[in-house]
């Protein structure tokens, strides 16, 4: 069996259909100048092993105060700023407190706020999140709400941006 959306496009042809095309962005001078900025990636943290898609959801907590660290499929060599980006996302797009973003700095020893590569971070991390819900498209009215929201927020600046809603 397939994912979701794969059986949704199989079941319902004409259902997906009906919604239309899929939004676009608003500019694609943004892609292109998010490409450009990439190989200009530098780290201040160092590179090493990292999970690729560290965030709350992909962290159990078990009896006894333990951690166990599941969803492996994106772990790499890369930049270890990169493991912070999702917790600078949630703080920027789905309400984490300013306090709670933080206190996760604190502890951790680094806020990610003060990489001079923080927008490139930010803008490849979001890019993802809006392309990996597209593939959802056309499977319900709310989501492609939150797919059009998230396509015309995605170049906003700031420390703050239009929220969007976990999916």
């Amino acid at each position: 069996m397939g994912c979701r959306s794969c059986s949704a496009a199989v079941s319902r042809p004409d259902e997906r259909r009906s919604q239309g095309p899929p939004p676009r962005s608003c500019s694609s001078s943004n892609d292109t100048s998010l490409e450009s900025r990439v190989p200009d990636l530098t780290s201040e943290l160092g590179t090493g092993v990292i999970h690729g898609d560290m965030h709350y959801g992909n962290v159990m907590c078990l009896p006894g105060r333990r951690l166990l660290l599941i969803d492996f499929d994106q772990i790499c060599r890369g930049p270890l700023e990169w493991d912070l980006v999702p917790n600078l996302v949630t703080f920027r797009r789905f309400g984490m407190s300013d306090e709670a973003y933080e206190e996760f700095s604190s502890a951790y020893g680094y806020d990610l706020r003060v990489s001079p590569h923080v927008g490139t971070f930010i803008a490849l991390r979001e890019l993802g999140m809006v392309t990996w819900l597209l593939q959802q498209y056309g499977t319900s009215a709310s989501l492609d709400e939150e797919i059009r929201r998230r396509i015309g927020s995605i170049n906003e600046p700031g420390a703050r941006a239009t929220t969007w809603r976990a999916r």
